[in-house]
């Protein structure tokens, strides 16, 4: 009995030094595992702080597309580094308003560096373009006929008295309330969306004191904004700029619906006098904005977004 109970000891200390064996080889596996997941976790990190950092200078340089590639190369190389990215190429298109910008970055790693691996490379894309707005807020009510403009070209935006067609002189009714709503909407905007395609009423009447008190609202509170000064160098934060829509006509009778073709963006000098009569004068711009893109006649008024193709 007691040669029994040995040779039964003796198998249960063998497969206890098995199952030990094994239990460690069970740890240094679950080791090298857990240190993998924790390292793809941080690399999963990097690569979308990368990629956002890449987002920002996507959109950020689009922004400047048509001021030129150069311009928008340059800001989002700068959009990229403030947000701690890495660039690793830029390309910009002014004929298809498009721009596209990579990054990659040496990302240290510590787990798995048990297993001879001390570093691994993220890497990133980004793609923006602009296109047509084709609807927007913050429209002013002071309408312009469909026609070919001109950048930095002065335009009559208003019609004197005696000129209007049939009661219209460049006006349109967005929500009703007369000289005054107009008078808001000309120094605030329409805090509503206009969409091509739309139509709206027309607005008859002269509606001089309201308008020219507006006006020389938007005007003074850009005095001491230098960059405001000239409409080269205005951007939209500007009073003087105004997004005006464009419409297929205004010959028109009387207060009629018009329908809106596209937006059109105006640096406005100020109102000038034609036989005692105010005339509300602009220079043409183009301009990036907010808004939703499509397709359609194209007048200036841009808008962005970040694009897969």
């Amino acid at each position: 009995m007691t040669r029994f109970f040995r040779k039964v000891r003796a198998n249960i200390s063998q497969e206890a030094g098995n199952v030990s064996l094994i239990v460690a080889g069970g740890m240094v596996t679950f080791l090298m595992l857990a240190a993998l997941v924790a390292d793809v976790g941080y690399l999963f990190t990097r690569q979308q702080k990368l990629q956002n950092a890449l987002d920002a200078g996507a959109l950020g340089g689009i922004q400047h597309i048509l001021l030129g590639e150069q311009a928008a190369k340059a800001t989002a190389s700068s959009y990229v580094s403030v947000n701690e990215g890495v660039v690793t190429q830029i390309t910009a298109d002014r004929s298809s308003l498009t721009l596209q910008i990579t990054g990659e970055e040496k990302v240290p790693l510590w787990f798995a560096r048990i297993m001879g691996i001390n570093e691994s490379t993220v890497q990133a894309t980004a793609k923006a373009k602009a296109g047509t707005v084709t609807a927007m807020k913050g429209i002013v009510p002071i309408a312009v006929p469909d026609q070919t403009f001109w950048y930095g070209a002065l335009y009559e935006l208003t019609e004197e008295a005696g000129d209007g067609d049939k009661g219209n002189y460049g006006f349109l009714d967005f929500s009703g309330g007369g000289a005054n709503k107009l008078a808001d909407y000309i120094e605030n905007g329409y805090n509503g969306q206009l969409r091509v395609g739309e139509e709206v009423d027309t607005l008859t009447g002269i509606n001089h004191g309201p308008v020219e008190r507006a006006i020389d609202s938007r005007l003074e509170q850009d005095d001491l904004i230098q960059s405001c000064q000239s409409y080269r160098t205005a951007t939209r934060s500007c009073e003087r700029v105004v997004f005006l829509p464009v419409i297929d006509t205004f010959e028109v009778e009387g207060k009629k619906p018009v329908t809106v073709v596209g937006f059109a963006a105006f640096y406005l000098v100020g109102t000038t006098r034609k036989g005692g009569h105010m005339i509300l004068e602009g220079r043409f711009l183009q301009m990036m904005t907010p808004g939703e893109m499509g397709q359609g006649p194209n007048y200036g008024v841009y808008t962005s977004k970040l694009t897969q193709s």
